[in-house]
Parts: C-alpha cells; sequence; structure tokens
C-alpha cells in the first residue's frame, strides 16, 4: 500500500437529496450541500449472532449478521432557509404560506458524506428524521441538532494500492489486476476519477460500460496514458448545488413572549421534537422496510432571571400557557409557536450573583392553531 496522509474533518462535506420511495435514491439527482457543523454523524450498526450449537471442542461453531440499521445526529447553527426540508420532513408538515404544522407526511432523503482528500464517498439511504434540538443562549449562536434514522450505507471505491496500474484510452480506463465489479461499480454511476498524471483525465464520468477489469464512459475525453499507480475512483451522486449563505441567528435579534407578552427577563430557551423513531423489519430483509415515526412530542425549558413569581404562577396553578420566540429582526426570520404549554416543573439557581429559575414546559395539541408546534417563517 503507498504512504498517504488520512482523510481530515475539516476538508469533509455533506450533500442530500429527497427521496420519492424510501431507500430508492433518484436515477438523477440533483444534490444539495448541508451547512452542517463538524460532528454530524451516519452510524451503521449491524446485528450478529453466534451459534448455540454443543461441540465437542467446545468452541463457537457458527456466526451470522442479522438485520443493519443506521442513527445518528446532524448538528448546525441555524440560518435562514438552510434547513427548511429538514423543518418540514421533521414536523411531516408542509410550508404553507411560510407556515409550517405538525402533519403525517412522512419524507425521507439519501445523504452523501464525502472526503475529497481521499476521493471517498458515502451514501446513506432512506434517512428519516426522527427529532429535533434547537438551544438559544445568551452571547451564542443559536445551535441546535436534527437526530435520525437511516436504512442503509454504501461505498464504492477503487483505492490505489501501489501496485496496480490504471490506463487511459479515449473511452476506457483498464486496470492490470482485480474487479471493478467486484468493488461495487456499476453501469450508470458516476465517478469521481483522482490521481492521474493527465490532470485533464481528473473529472467525473458516468460509466456507460463494465467489465472486471474496463470501465468505459462515453465521450470521456480521457488524454491517453500509460498505465500507471497512483489513480483513485470512487462512486459519487454528483456535483451539489451551493447551500444558502444566510448568516447564522444568534440570541441579540429576536424576542420571547409568554402568553403574548414580551418578557425580557429570559436567558435561555431550549426546544425539543421527538417522535420515538423505529426500523421496521421484515423477513428475508437484512435492512428496514421503513422507520416507523411515533407520536410528536414537543417540550423545552425557559431560564428566566428571578425578579417576581409571575412565570412560576402559571406552573403553580397549572395554567395553560402560550410560549412562543422569534429568531431574527424584521425579515428571514423564525417564529416558534407553542400555544398550549403546561410548564411541568421549576427550579431555582443557587448562582452567588443571579438567580435564574429554569422552568420545563410540555406542549400539546392546539385547536386553534391545528398543532402542537407551528412555526412561521418571514422571507
Amino acid at each position: 500500500m503507498p504512504t498517504a496522509l488520512a482523510a481530515t474533518g475539516s476538508n469533509s462535506a455533506l450533500a442530500y437529496v429527497a427521496e420519492a420511495v424510501y431507500g430508492v435514491t433518484p436515477t438523477t439527482p440533483s444534490m444539495k450541500f448541508v451547512r452542517a457543523k463538524s460532528g454530524a454523524k451516519f452510524d451503521l450498526k449491524k446485528d450478529s449472532f453466534s451459534s448455540k450449537e454443543k461441540s465437542a471442542t467446545r468452541q463457537v461453531m457458527g456466526f451470522t449478521f442479522g438485520t443493519r440499521s443506521g442513527s445518528g445526529e446532524l448538528p448546525f447553527e441555524l440560518s435562514y432557509g438552510s434547513f427548511d426540508d429538514f423543518l418540514e420532513a421533521t414536523l411531516g408538515g408542509t410550508w404553507t404560506a411560510n407556515v409550517l404544522k405538525i402533519g403525517t407526511t412522512k419524507r425521507s432523503f439519501t445523504f452523501e458524506e464525502q472526503w475529497p482528500d481521499i476521493n471517498l464517498n458515502e451514501q446513506n439511504t432512506g434517512t428519516v428524521f426522527t427529532g429535533l434540538s434547537l438551544n438559544v443562549k445568551p452571547n451564542a449562536i443559536v445551535e441546535g441538532s436534527f437526530s435520525h434514522m437511516f436504512k442503509d450505507q454504501a461505498s464504492v471505491q477503487y483505492a490505489d494500492d501501489g501496485v496496480t496500474t490504471i490506463a487511459f484510452a479515449a473511452t476506457t480506463m483498464t486496470r492490470s489486476a482485480g474487479s471493478f465489479i467486484t468493488d461495487g461499480f456499476a453501469i450508470g454511476d458516476t465517478v469521481t476519477v483522482t490521481g492521474g498524471s493527465v490532470v485533464a483525465n481528473n473529472k467525473n464520468i458516468v460509466i456507460t460500460g463494465l467489465t472486471a477489469t474496463v470501465m468505459t464512459a462515453s465521450a470521456a475525453g480521457f488524454s491517453v496514458d500509460a498505465a500507471k499507480t497512483g489513480v483513485t475512483l470512487c462512486k459519487t451522486l454528483g456535483t451539489p448545488s451551493a447551500a444558502g449563505t444566510n448568516p447564522v441567528f444568534d440570541s441579540f435579534t429576536g424576542l420571547a413572549q409568554v402568553d403574548g407578552a414580551t418578557i425580557a427577563i429570559v436567558t435561555g430557551i431550549d426546544l425539543k421534537v421527538d417522535q420515538a423513531g423505529s426500523a421496521s423489519n421484515v423477513l428475508f430483509d437484512r435492512t428496514a422496510q421503513q422507520v416507523s415515526l411515533g407520536t410528536v412530542n414537543v417540550s423545552g425549558s425557559l431560564v428566566v432571571r428571578f425578579i417576581n413569581n409571575e412565570v412560576k404562577k402559571r406552573f403553580l396553578n397549572g395554567t395553560a400557557t402560550d410560549i412562543s420566540f422569534t429568531l431574527g429582526a424584521t425579515s428571514k426570520m423564525y417564529k416558534f409557536d407553542m400555544s398550549t404549554c403546561y410548564l411541568t416543573s421549576a427550579s431555582t439557581s443557587t448562582d452567588e450573583t443571579e438567580l435564574t429559575q429554569t422552568l420545563a414546559f410540555s406542549a400539546i395539541y392546539n385547536a386553534g392553531d391545528a398543532s402542537t408546534l407551528m412555526i412561521t417563517r418571514t422571507p
């Protein structure tokens, strides 16, 4: 194997496309980059089973794999328009006149993680969002995370081993050993070529013909190059379009309201949406048939300066409360509104410099809004 640098997290990217059928990437996907923070995870787990069959050797005589399932997190810094698709998918609703409510529409996505420094991509199919957390803190950027489950993961790559050579002809690449088919390549795949000694040969091509040792790309326009090591090929879903560039939200623009009145003593807001996703498995298939979603639970907390007991009285009396908060100033704003909330706990800090109260809340369905949580965006 040739000596090479390992992939670096700072030189990675994440892109996505909506699926029309759960777990099936569109034939010609229009990928789009995601404005994700460092720490995005797509962790695949495979169940396994060891045989309990008795043996005179006193040793395990069999082993097999069970179902495959994936889960993870997509951390972000909130910016206007960057995550509207994911908010829609998490709530199961549809943006209508710039208003999003909780609904029953199921959506799934294919995500591609990209490490261009080593020309490696991983495709995660059947990704379903199962929850959302959002954190608004003083003197900070508004951050959050989407939780998700996914169906399966794949990565198709021919990596330079320092021995096998790739020779370029007008429309073909020929390898000296091994098999493109065994590597997982297929006709119709888009492939990124890197490491060629002729710079013009390093580009994306579409496979139109394939044997074990010859990959053909119609009208690829390769420059003829003798067999050399150093070439790497990797399946990709195409070149993604750019993500938006709106600035991230911070805690200096916006407001918080309780029962329609602005309160200036809030020092923190946490919002959580959870819908208890679970993989639905069937016989004779190692991957989930779908991701089932449960009841949407909306909860969170308010941290307020302890100047009186006006807010806490709602907890003591069990009074239904309208809690909302807006991020942004006059345009490119989001308003998160939970019209029927109940405060479920109230605790007072013992800090020497400032007393605060943390009030946890749980929201329920509001008939007037026809939703537990309603998000309004202002373009």
